[in-house]
């Protein structure tokens, strides 16, 4: 057997050996039945005679890998008992293990990355002059690759990844040191790692290239060998997690896995002996500082519980079954799968993960310090904090983290985002508070703070700060200074002991609200704050009694109803018997219809609500056998304060009361039961094409008038109602989860054009009545009409259920310009068999408005002079009941009664149609016999119980018969009135420019109304994204105007059918409108284009900002397919109209630009000599280009000679050769 045993094995084989055999390598490494699998491997060290004892023992338990194939394929071995074998039969296997050795390589061991993965081996005896090497292979750019300390004092070698580049930390008791080198070493090829120590210099090499650093300090030894830990390879075990004291760099256990393949791990482990190559220490012989490790989390039966690779099959190839983005990695034991999304967790990723979040309420805090425990601090050269928070509260510290006078500090400052940074002798400070927008609304939002430091020169270092809020406010800046690394040794969240202490504070409070995902990263580290305090880490300290949740929802959280049309809609109160209803509110207006809700049974007309009518508040009640109408509150309420409303009934008795003041009241009839089975409607009823049932006693509900204001603290008959999560799951725009009161909103006066400002509730009122203009700021021209006498406008209202629109208060505007002293302006008609009616005209030169409910009639004549001078006047009427009012324009008020003992029902006014300027029959198109001539002259601003019908009708255009429950008949004509001068003017100086304003409110009609004017005939002007497929969008394509929108079953595009291209720089108007549930118009200049959709949605389900003038760069390459442009909008946007807004694109913007500037710079113009050699020049918006086509110039103004070819009397021939391409058929 001696023979055998110096049998010579050479390692230095050639290459195209193994490749000739690479098939057979695929053929030997798979598993026959008939066969016994009989695979040994060559281990790549230097020549070596090793016994065939050595051999087995050497190579058991090695992967070794098909190069060409990127296969691995486990070698088990026997141990075979060589004298049981004749020569014969020896002399075979070994000629069958040469052939294999030629084929293949020692690839060392695979560390699958998973949270248990890490190979544990001997102690470095590193000396003063030691050495260790190994190498790697990987794909993944970061991962903890070796590790070992002196058992948790001061001393420590880290080697790890951090994107693709090898970093070697190290401390030998005198700080710190950090040595880097290679870049994108995550190229799935071998790497040769060395560290070599001389003393107090230490050296990373890598393939070759060297760095080398010099420790301070006097002692350079590595820790007291007796002490050491062992050597960790590709992770720690998970038994450090409870024992962080014995790391010097605690860190450490933090760092994630390393994922590839490790061999030839070469050092010394002993004093007095050469290195040599190191073997895996199973887990019973594992050491642990001084110690033998905890056995139990060692789990000695399995290697596979660290996480090391024997077997080769792929096992998620064959089936991958992780979801929702779970990366699968194929173990012994079966395939494993990595959640990386964090939302999700379990074997698959199958399971909602339990968000990682807590409530703090100002005495709780979490925190770690490093330096406490005698541990390094966390350094890297870039860092990152990403949060979420929720909270009530103005101020509260967030986040700090620091290391001696370095420091970053994170709060929430007066509804802000404020950051203080110190680095160096550098600091920097930034605050996020956007126009009209405030983060202490108890929402949540998002905070990311990035720190990156890159080094300019030897001696100077900048390092880059960036911080976004909810992903779309941003602020950056930047530091310079001598600094090369960012140093963290302690950590707070949610406050601190003394928060105005910590450096850098500028908040004196902790956080009161929940906090969520709090996530600390360093270079590769990233630590889930809140998770680690959850799970009991040794690294954090908890201070107080931190609960580890946040209330899904909190019937306190108040929601702010924004707009007149704005509301929510609840499912029906079930209230039969009795029941109890409590709200508080704030507001500062007036009017405003706060709930609602009917009955629809019939011949039952029970309802109930209540309203906000001339500051006071009133309750509306009627068991289906009488109304009862009880006024709550004792004095006015509209001061913009709380105020709390209680009401309890039992039957027909009850009682309410305003902030504890009661007043009883006792339903008529013998009904006993409050019948109620349509929905809950809260704050309003929504668009004006909405078909709801409105009592005619509910008088703001009849003149359109939704509460705007606060409400909060909603209890139906003892249950809490989250309101404000039904505003996120319906009009989030319009209706705000959030209470906030701004500042004075008519100071200076928003209206335009002698428009008058009365203050609203966070909004200036514009009462733009005496006025040729109309839009929220008074800045828009009125649709105007013009009749000759026998045109007219009719409407037909069906009203609910196609019973006509009864009414107990009526209120109308109208302007009129005319030379005739007589004339109908507004006739009312019901049903034929009643006599009521409304008429406002014009006798001998006065305004007569004439009422008639029954048999019960009465007149009112106002106006001074003569108002038939062909000048405009305006007409103001109003009934409340049996009290009338009319006003001409500013003269004091004609007012008048219809009877002292009007009440109720007898107070309702029946109406089916409203006739304009003229009076005809609705079937036959005669004119009916009156008494009043049809009126000739011009009208506008017609709104009519807060229905602006003129308007209405211009948006349907030839579409009079698109709104449920309206019809309409127009032959008058619309006047072409000439626009006024363009207000709120901003140039978008660039393509790559845009602002961002808060989400547009479309979630039941659209109207947006803008002026432009360009050069370019491309570009994006509006964006706005929304919840699943939705989105609304309007750009400029080819000088047209085109509309697009997706309501969530289909994109649809409107175009103009405008002669002209739109990017002539000339000012073009566009008008947007949605005036039914499935009616759109497109309105530029004068072309019409309108639409009637077989959608089924009737909501617009919009989300997060409104991008104008184009959007960030990334998000064109995911904009919808229908959307045709694909940059910015360049030149002028002016007269934005937004519903009932009108912002400023500069001072309203949530994201601003400094390439949007106020105020039109027209286009850099072409003159008559900016092209040289009769170039011609081409008008651009910012610039102009010269083509030279047709000169022999080129450069940009054709002024340099272009390359030319002189032929004379010699033959010259200039040959251009053309390539032919053939499309290949398939």
């Amino acid at each position: 057997m001696a023979e055998y045993d110096n049998l010579q094995l050479q390692s230095n084989y050639q290459t195209n050996h193994k490749h000739k055999h690479n098939n057979n390598v695929s053929s030997i490494g798979r598993r026959s039945d008939d066969n016994v699998k009989m695979m040994a491997l060559k281990c790549q060290r230097p020549t070596t005679i090793m016994s065939h004892h050595q051999l087995v023992n050497k190579c058991y338990t090695t992967i070794c890998n098909d190069n060409n194939h990127n296969k691995f394929y486990r070698l088990p071995i026997r141990k075979f008992n060589f004298s049981c074998y004749n020569k014969s039969f020896m002399l075979a296997l070994l000629l069958v293990l040469g052939l294999f050795f030629e084929m293949t390589s020692c690839e060392g061991f695979q560390l699958e990355g998973t949270e248990n993965s890490y190979a544990q081996f001997r102690k470095w005896y590193s000396g003063l002059n030691g050495s260790l090497e190994l190498e790697f292979k990987t794909e993944q750019p970061n991962g903890l690759v070796l590790y070992t300390d002196d058992g948790g004092t001061y001393d420590f070698f880290e080697l790890k990844l951090v994107e693709g580049a090898l970093r070697l930390r190290y401390n030998l008791g005198g700080g710190a040191q950090i040595i880097t080198v290679g870049r994108d070493l995550h190229d799935g090829h071998w790497h040769k790692v060395q560290v070599l120590r001389n003393d107090e210099h230490t050296t990373l090499t890598v393939d070759g290239v060297s760095q080398s650093k010099a420790s301070r300090g006097k002692e350079f030894q590595f820790g007291k060998f007796a002490t050491n830990s062992d050597i960790f390879v590709g992770g720690m075990p998970t038994w450090y997690n409870a024992k962080l004291a014995m790391l010097a760099l605690p860190s450490v256990i933090f760092e994630p896995r390393f994922r590839g393949s490790v061999r030839n791990l070469v050092y010394t482990d002993q004093p007095g002996v050469l290195p040599r190559r190191q073997e895996m220490r199973q887990p019973r012989d594992a050491k642990c500082g001084d110690s033998v490790c905890d056995q139990a989390d060692m789990m000695p039966e399995k290697k596979v519980t660290r996480g090391l690779r024997n077997n080769v099959t792929d096992a998620c190839e064959r089936h991958d079954p992780c979801q929702h983005g779970g990366i699968c990695i194929s173990t012994d034991s079966g395939p494993l799968c990595e959640c990386r999304n964090l939302e999700y967790e379990g074997t698959y990723c199958e399971r909602d993960k339990a968000p990682s979040e807590a409530t703090f309420r100002g005495t709780e805090f979490l925190s770690y310090d490093l330096g406490q425990t005698g541990g390094e601090p966390i350094v890297s050269a870039q860092d990152a904090i990403s949060l979420y928070f929720r909270t009530r509260q103005p101020n509260g510290l967030l986040f700090f983290t620091g290391h001696g006078t370095d420091y970053l500090n994170l709060a929430i400052r007066d509804g802000g985002v404020s950051l203080t940074m110190g680095l160096a002798n550098g600091k920097q400070e930034m605050h996020i508070k956007p126009a009209r927008v405030r983060f202490d609304d108890h929402q949540w939002h998002k905070v990311t703070v990035h720190r990156r430091i890159q080094e300019i020169s030897s001696i100077t270092s900048f390092c880059r700060l960036v911080v976004v809020v909810d992903e779309v406010y941003t602020d950056h800046s930047h530091i310079a200074g001598k600094f090369t690394i960012l140093s963290s040794s302690k950590v707070y969240v949610g406050g601190s002991v003394n928060p105005r202490a910590l450096l850098g504070a500028r908040v004196h409070n902790n956080f009161v609200g929940c906090l969520r995902k709090v996530e600390f990263s360093a270079d590769t580290l990233r630590l889930n704050l809140i998770d680690l305090a959850r799970t009991g880490s040794k690294l954090i300290q908890v201070v107080g009694r931190v609960e580890y949740n946040c209330p899904s929802g909190d019937p306190q959280d108040p929601v702010t109803f924004t707009t007149r049309d704005s509301h929510l809609v609840l499912p029906p109160w079930e209230v039969s018997k009795q029941g109890v209803i409590s709200f508080k509110f704030r507001t500062n207006e007036p009017n405003g219809m706060i709930i609602l809700a009917t009955g629809t049974k019939p011949p039952r007309s029970d309802f109930f609500a209540v309203e906000l009518l001339n500051g006071h508040i009133y309750v509306h009640i009627d068991l289906g056998s009488g109304a009862s109408k009880v006024r709550a509150s004792r004095r006015r309420v509209d001061d913009g304060v709380w105020h709390e409303l209680i009401l309890r009934r039992s039957g027909r008795e009850g009682k309410v009361g305003v902030d504890g003041q009661y007043n009883d009241f006792k339903t008529p009839g013998d009904s006993t039961q409050l019948e109620l089975d349509s929905p809950l409607y809260i704050g309003g009823i929504g668009p004006s094409y909405a078909n709801v049932n409105v009592p005619p006693a509910l008088w703001t509900g009849t003149l359109r008038q939704g509460y705007v204001g606060c409400l909060r603290d909603l209890v139906l008959s003892g249950k809490p109602v989250d309101i404000a999560a039904y505003a996120r799951q319906q009009d989030t725009a319009a209706v705000k989860p959030s209470c906030h009161v701004q500042t004075v909103q008519c100071t200076p006066n928003p209206c335009h054009n002698g428009g008058v400002c009365s203050e609203g509730w966070n909004r200036p009122l514009c009462d733009c009545s005496a006025t040729l203009y109309t839009g929220p700021t008074c800045g828009r021209e009125s649709a105007t009409l013009a009749f000759n006498g026998s045109q007219h406008l009719t409407i037909w209202t069906n009203g609910f259920a196609n019973q006509g629109v009864r009414t107990q208060t009526e209120e109308l505007v109208l302007r009129f310009k005319t030379s005739r002293p007589t004339g109908l302006l507004l006739l009312t008609s019901a049903d034929t068999n009643s006599p009521d009616r409304l008429e406002i005209a014009l006798v001998a030169g006065r305004v007569r408005a004439n009422v008639r409910l029954g048999d019960r009639e009465k007149n009112l004549l106002a106006g001074q002079g003569v108002l038939n001078d062909n000048n405009w006047h305006t007409v103001r009427f109003s009934r409340r009941a049996s009290n009338l009012r009319l006003q001409v324009d500013g003269a004091i008020p004609v007012r008048g009664m219809l009877s002292e003992t009007i009440l109720g029902r007898h107070s309702t006014l029946e109406v089916r149609s409203l006739h304009l300027g003229g009076l005809f029959h609705a079937e036959e198109e005669i004119q009916m016999t009156a008494t009043m001539p049809n009126f000739v002259g011009q009208l506008q601003g017609f709104v009519y119980n807060g229905h602006r019908y003129i308007d209405v009708v211009k948006s349907l255009g030839p579409e009079l018969n698109a709104i449920p429950q309206t019809t309409f008949k127009l032959t008058a004509r619309f006047v072409n009135v000439p626009p006024g001068s363009p207000y709120k003017v901003a140039t978008f100086k660039s393509k790559h420019s845009y602002v961002g304003l808060a989400m547009l409110k479309a979630f039941d009609s659209v109207s947006i109304d803008f002026r432009f004017k360009t050069l370019e005939p491309n570009g994006i002007l509006f964006f706005n994204g929304g919840k699943k497929n939705d989105f609304i969008c309007i750009e400029l394509v080819n000088g047209h105007i085109h509309y697009i929108f997706d309501m969530g079953d289909g994109m649809v595009t409107m175009r103009d059918k405008s002669k002209v291209h739109m990017n002539d720089n000339r000012w073009h108007s566009v008008s947007i409108r949605r005036p039914g549930p499935k009616t759109h118009s497109l309105i530029v200049d004068d072309s019409l284009e309108t639409m009637v959709t077989s959608s089924n949605s009737m909501h617009l389900k919009l989300d997060g900002i409104l991008y104008i003038g184009g959007v960030f760069k990334d998000m064109y390459a995911v904009l919808p397919v229908g959307i045709a442009t694909r940059s910015g909008f360049e030149g002028c946007l002016a007269s934005l109209d937004l519903g009932d807004l009108s912002p400023s694109l500069i001072d309203d913007a949530v994201v601003q630009s400094t390439l949007v500037i106020n105020g039109c710079e027209g286009p850099t113009k072409c003159s008559q000599n900016a092209c040289a050699n009769h170039g011609t020049c081409v008008q651009q918006w910012n610039a102009y280009a010269c083509e030279c086509d047709m000169t022999s110039y080129t450069g940009p103004t054709c002024y340099d000679e272009s390359v030319s070819y002189e032929f004379g009397a010699v033959v010259g021939l200039i040959q251009l050769s053309i390539s032919t391409w053939k499309s290949a058929r398939h």
